[in-house]
């Protein structure tokens, strides 16, 4: 894994087209990180310190990688801005989810 974070540090591109690489990279990375069990761990602080980029491009990148990956799965519009898909994650995280009384019968 240390190996991967370090060459996602070196994802060649320019601009917008490497920062939506990174960031779907980053998310992938972060299921192998949840996966291989570092649960304990700030995934964002190992990254920075595995590829050598700085912690708040990592976290940024996370982010947006995250927020990408939750709008494709749910089928939703993937060409905004990077706030803009930040702002509707944000938006679906502090939306409580109404506790309807269903009925089994």
């Amino acid at each position: 894994m240390e190996r991967r974070a370090k060459a996602w540090g070196q994802i060649g591109g320019v601009g917008t087209a490497r920062a939506l690489r990174q960031a779907d990279e980053a998310y992938r990375l972060y299921l192998d990180f949840i996966a291989a069990g570092h649960l304990g761990l700030d995934f964002t602080r190992w990254l920075s310190r595995a590829s050598g980029i700085s912690h708040g491009t990592c976290y940024n990148r996370f982010k947006a990688g995250r927020a990408r990956t939750t709008l494709r799965e749910s089928g939703g519009r993937l060409n905004r801005n990077q706030a803009g898909l930040i702002a509707e994650l944000r938006e679906r995280e502090a939306t409580p989810i109404p506790d309807l009384p269903w009925d089994d019968e």
